[in-house]
């Protein structure tokens, strides 16, 4: 705990926003699919339901992404 770097800084910073990020997708995935089983035929309401699964999952996997770049940037600069 005392011999902190700007790397090591900046990856604590960096995966606690991925985490952040990663809760928020997850919110944003159980609502998208709440709003689409409970539609009730509502085709309005099945396609905003439809939609946000969709960009859930877009952004799910962009923090995956994010947080694999995150590591090989971060390797390569302790190296």
């Amino acid at each position: 705990s005392g011999n902190w770097n700007v790397q090591d800084i900046a990856k604590l910073v960096i995966n606690w926003a991925l985490y952040i990020a990663t809760i928020a997708a997850v919110i944003m995935i159980i609502v998208g699919g709440y709003n689409y089983i409970f539609s009730n035929g509502n085709e309005s309401t099945a396609g905003k339901g439809r939609q946000t699964l969709i960009n859930a999952l877009i952004g799910l996997a962009i923090i995956i992404l994010s947080y694999v770049i995150v590591q090989i940037v971060y390797n390569f600069l302790k190296a």
